[in-house]
């Protein structure tokens, strides 16, 4: 059956007229679900600033992508906890010392045993200080070893490999790998395969056996610190790594040469004297 013009006409008017409504419906769609967007987007943005405080913080003052990482990882690691680095680190040599405040209370080297009282050697530094005072690492490294287990020895302790920088004589920068051994704590703030940054807190200095749960070998609060060539050797000397190397003492042979240089222009002096007296 064929259709008259007219009637063909007007369909065509109706059916451009559901287009047109159609595009309408749908810009206004769009213009909708944008508004809604956004009004999301206000909500959220303020909502994680306050959820994600380390963010901010990588953001001012991650200054390298390994800070950056290091911030994340940190994150991940102890439940969005802030990160401490210690300020006012002690520095006598290449690297701080492990406390703020604290004092040398028995060095490396020969001394009588605490408790038993017969000569014995130290392998290590004890810092002395406030219980709970704060630990702090030497150097930047990598948690290798932790340990909580009750033991008569260490107590709470934990070992970390260090990777070190130092100036040598011609001015240029080495790198250097050593192992620090930090016992008697009270509490380990770090675990096993965990990145540690030079100045981070640690843990919390233990060592009191009416305090501390596992003190160990002690006989009061107190840090005892070793630096060590491999993770399960024997302590090395720290001097050159957190204390300055000692200025060597004369020797006979130096003395004596400097002696006879001293006495030499007396005894000539002397003989002028004389001459001069006789005269």
């Amino acid at each position: 059956m064929a259709i008259d013009p007219a009637t063909a006409k007007a369909i065509a008017k109706a059916a451009a007229s559901v287009v047109t409504d159609k595009e309408t419906r749908s810009k206004l769609l769009y213009i909708i679900l944008i508004a809604i967007a956004c009004g999301v987007a206000v909500i959220l943005i303020p909502l994680y600033l306050l959820t994600h405080p380390l963010e901010m913080l990588k953001a001012a003052f991650a200054d390298t992508p390994d800070d950056a990482a290091f911030i994340e990882q940190y994150k991940q690691e102890n439940d969005d906890k802030v990160l401490v680095i210690g300020g006012n680190l002690t520095f006598e040599d290449a690297y701080p010392l492990p406390v703020v405040g604290g004092s040398v209370t028995s060095g490396y080297g020969e001394r009588a045993d605490p408790i038993t009282g017969e000569a014995a050697f130290h392998y290590g530094t004890d810092f002395g200080g406030v219980w709970q005072s704060n630990i702090y690492s030497v150097a930047d490294g990598e948690v290798v070893k932790v340990n909580t287990a009750k033991n008569d020895g260490y107590g709470n302790y934990i070992i970390i490999k260090h990777t070190g920088q130092r100036t040598n004589d011609a001015g240029g920068i080495e790198t250097e790998v050593f192992y620090g051994l930090y016992a008697h704590m009270n509490d380990i703030y770090m675990f096993e395969g965990q990145s540690v940054k030079q100045g981070a807190l640690i843990g919390l200095m233990g060592g009191d056996p009416d305090r501390d749960g596992n003190p160990g070998r002690s006989t009061g609060t107190h840090l005892h610190f070793e630096i060590r060539t491999s993770q399960d050797g024997t302590g090395v000397d720290p001097a050159g790594y957190i204390f300055p190397i000692p200025e060597p003492e004369p020797t006979e042979t130096t003395e004596t040469a400097a002696s006879t240089e001293t006495s030499a222009p007396e005894t000539a002096n002397s003989n002028e004297s004389e001459e001069t007296t006789n005269e």
